[in-house]
């Protein structure tokens, strides 16, 4: 509703470099990732910003498309795990992780 404001707050991620890491199922680049979404959330508290952040990431997404579902799992896991330290803790982050179910139904008939 608020052009201006939205896209003054937006902040783009790269997370082909997160990617590439967790196709080899090192996730230590998200651990980096989860302190920088803290910090930023950190500072627009201090600056009188809202206090709430939205992430869609789509790493578990590629992962799952290029049938690399144990990698996939992995990382939609720890953003779960991640997400509920979030909350624990009071922090407002949200995370978008999609999936797209045709893969996960191929993982199942493959197994």
């Amino acid at each position: 509703m608020d052009y201006d404001f939205n896209v003054k707050n937006i902040q783009f991620i790269d997370f082909e470099p997160l990617y590439e890491a967790a196709l080899d199922s090192n996730i230590s680049t998200f651990v980096h990732l989860k302190d920088k979404l803290e910090s930023t959330l950190q500072e627009r508290v201090a600056n009188g910003k809202e206090d709430k952040i939205i992430v869609f990431a789509d790493a578990a997404y590629c992962l799952t498309e290029s049938k690399k579902f144990n990698e996939s799992v992995q990382l939609a896991n720890w953003w779960h795990d991640t997400h509920d330290e979030w909350i624990k803790n009071g922090k407002n982050i949200k995370v978008i992780c999609p999936h797209p179910a045709q893969s996960l139904r191929e993982e199942l008939e493959v197994k």
